[in-house]
C-alpha cells in the first residue's frame, strides 16, 4: 500500500492497474496518475488477469483496440471501473 504524508495527514493511494504493451506510453500514463493513484503496470490481458486477481484496484485502465488472446478469449481493451 502507498501512503503519501501532507503535512501531519497520511493519504492512502488508491491502486489503478494499467495494461499496456507499450513501456514509453505506460511511463507517460503513470507521470500524468501516479500523484492520485499507486500504479501497477503489466503488458498483456493474461498478465491483468492474474495482478487483478492478488490486488484491490479501483480502476484497470487498457488501451483501447480489442485484441484475441491466445486460449481464445476476447480482450476488449477499455476502462474498467471497479
Amino acid at each position: 500500500m502507498n501512503v503519501n504524508n501532507i503535512g501531519n495527514e497520511s493519504c492512502i493511494k488508491p491502486k489503478l492497474l494499467l495494461v499496456d504493451d507499450d513501456e514509453v506510453t505506460a511511463d507517460i500514463i503513470k507521470i500524468f496518475v501516479s500523484n492520485r493513484y499507486q500504479v501497477d503496470w503489466v503488458t498483456n490481458g493474461i498478465d491483468a488477469i492474474s495482478k487483478a486477481n492478488e490486488n484491490n484496484f479501483v480502476q484497470i485502465s487498457y488501451q483501447p483496440d480489442p485484441v484475441k488472446l491466445p486460449d481464445g478469449i476476447l480482450e476488449d481493451k477499455t476502462a474498467l471501473n471497479l
